[in-house]
């Protein structure tokens, strides 16, 4: 029972390998939320306005977040004049900032605490809902900033401050922060399916099973072998009970 239970937990393990790699969803247990910017490769012309979302995943319960970032101010603008953009009464000017699709709602506040465009950076761009009742949870993006390229080349957009608060207010635990990135390079290819670390945890999991018990699993259909000591006491038996008995009429005496 004991063969049979481990042989069941080794196929189990194998299933669970084959799953991973044709990309069945996976059960995700006590995740890190993470915020990140988008980034945006190819840009090879000067002039091209293209959008970079603010993206939040794997929230429950958020209320209220907030970004501050950096940018090459050589290389990159916030676009401005779309009058259905953030408008900031400190420069008068509309910025081509909108709420992304994640909080977007009448019942949400959308603001800047400043900007500069000659040093590249946003301070404390916000969004919360204005009851504090309200949450969302899952994963979206949060805001769209258009930006215009201003030279072709590379330059990151840092997250250097953030904060996600729950509808009590209180900061999230935890979470991570990736920054964006504005390149005339192409995208990288995706890492092989085969990196994945829960597949390798899965990997190393049925090695440790498969490897130990190995000559035990795959005799478990073959028939017994005697070995030449059982033979030997076979034969022993045999003539014993034999002795002094006619034999059959198919054998003789050797």
């Amino acid at each position: 029972m004991k063969r049979i239970a481990l042989t069941q937990i080794v196929l189990i393990l194998i299933t669970m390998m084959a799953s991973a790699a044709v990309g069945i969803p996976k059960a995700k247990a006590d995740v890190t939320p993470t915020l990140a910017v988008e980034k945006v490769y190819d840009l090879n012309q000067t002039g091209t306005t293209f959008r970079v979302n603010i993206t939040v995943s794997d929230v429950e319960n958020l209320h209220l977040w907030m970004v501050c970032l950096q940018w090459d101010p050589t290389m990159l603008n916030v676009t401005t004049g779309d009058t259905h953009g953030l408008y900031f009464k400190r420069t008068k000017t509309y910025y081509n900032m909108y709420r992304g699709s994640f909080v977007n709602s009448s019942a949400t506040t959308f603001m800047i605490n400043g900007i500069n465009l000659t040093v590249g950076n946003i301070t404390s761009l916000t969004g919360f809902f204005n009851s504090t009742k309200q949450t969302v949870k899952g994963s979206g993006v949060l805001a769209e900033i258009n930006f215009t390229l201003l030279r072709v080349g590379t330059s990151t957009i840092n997250i250097t401050m953030s904060n996600l608060q729950d509808s009590d207010n209180k900061p999230f635990n935890d979470w991570v922060v990736v920054n964006g990135l504005v390149t005339d390079q192409p995208q990288p290819p995706p890492p092989p399916w085969w990196t994945d670390p829960w597949l390798q945890t899965m990997v190393l999991a049925v090695t440790v099973v498969v490897t130990v018990p190995s000559v035990t699993i795959f005799t478990l259909t073959r028939k017994p072998v005697p070995t030449e000591a059982q033979l030997k006491k076979i034969r022993e038996f045999t003539e014993k009970e034999a002795e002094g008995k006619p034999l059959p009429k198919d054998s003789e005496k050797t």
